[in-house]
């Protein structure tokens, strides 16, 4: 709903600008997050965005022009400069705004913004001029704490990373450390239960997720076999986790989830969820390169067409 709004009423002038869209409708789901689940709810989803921003900028490159908030995409396909980047980067500058002025304050700006540009497409110095105007007692101010070309033009992760409450992510990162030090050594280290982490609410168990997939030593298949008994994530209905769960075990080729991946990417038709599936398992071994590719070929016309192009650069398909 907020997409539709955002994107609708007040929309970017050329995809250069996405972010004005994206950024801005992360800002407010997570505002009302944390009016309605508290705070610490509301930074969580900010951990997990920050985590996606990370994993995209690792994807392009540091340097890359498809990181910056404004990217020059003359004669580039702008589908081929989809990711995280104008969604999270856009909203860490919106973030960051926010805790010079004040949210209560930015939030005022923001309706004004919307109001200002309703029914018309912005660009990127729009809203920075609509900011700035708003704030014009503090404008000296602002412009020494703000380096807007940075924000706008720099590559890579944002320049200024707010503090967020981290005690939901750190009990998952403790979770998942208990699962790396089991899967080090089985004998020193008893596997978690479910029992420790029957208080988790589903983004937790992302982040958990996430980390194993980031360790820097691949699970075993026992302790993937182990971790699946002790928290149920291939039977779960909640796509981010299931998704998740088939890239960590894919990365340690655990065929027992290759006709699972395969479910996955035809029933999710998304491209965040069927595209890097498709590209975990064309990963994980010859044959279950073979099986993607068969796979996306004979379901290839159920696919959005950005989905069909981008999967079928991924996997080398004509």
């Amino acid at each position: 709903y907020q997409r539709r709004v955002r994107g609708n009423l007040v929309t970017n002038q050329t995809w250069t600008h996405f972010w004005l869209n994206e950024g801005f409708t992360v800002y407010v789901e997570r505002s009302i997050v944390g009016a309605v689940y508290g705070e610490a709810r509301r930074d969580f989803a900010a951990v997990l965005g920050r985590k996606a921003l990370r994993g995209s900028v690792a994807f392009f490159g540091d340097d890359h022009e498809f990181t910056k908030l404004v990217p020059n995409l003359d004669g580039v396909d702008p589908d081929d400069a989809f990711s995280s980047v104008p969604y999270e980067k856009g909203f860490a500058l919106l973030e960051f705004l926010a805790s010079l002025v004040g949210r209560p304050a930015f939030d005022v700006m923001l309706k004004g913004y919307i109001q200002q540009f309703a029914g018309k497409t912005a660009t990127s110095n729009d809203f920075r001029e609509f900011f700035l105007a708003h704030f014009a007692d503090k404008r000296a101010e602002l412009d020494e704490k703000i380096d807007w070309n940075l924000w706008f033009f720099g590559t890579g992760m944002p320049p200024v990373l707010t503090e967020l409450d981290t005690t939901l992510s750190s009990a998952a990162s403790e979770l998942a450390s208990r699962w790396i030090a089991h899967n080090a050594d089985a004998t020193a280290n008893a596997a978690p239960t479910s029992d420790d982490a029957k208080e988790f609410i589903a983004g937790q168990f992302m982040v958990t997720l996430d980390m194993l997939s980031d360790a820097d030593k691949a699970l075993s298949h026992a302790t993937l076999a182990a971790l699946d008994a002790a928290h149920s994530f291939s039977a779960s209905k909640n796509a981010e986790i299931v998704s998740r769960w088939l890239w960590l075990a894919l990365k340690s080729n655990y065929e027992t989830v290759y006709e699972p991946a395969v479910e996955f990417a035809k029933a999710y038709g998304r491209m965040k969820m069927c595209r890097p599936t498709y590209r975990a398992l064309a990963a994980a071994s010859d044959s279950a390169r073979e099986l993607a590719v068969k796979t996306f070929t004979e379901n290839r016309a159920r696919y959005h067409p950005i989905a069909q192009k981008m999967i079928a650069k991924d996997l080398g398909v004509e």
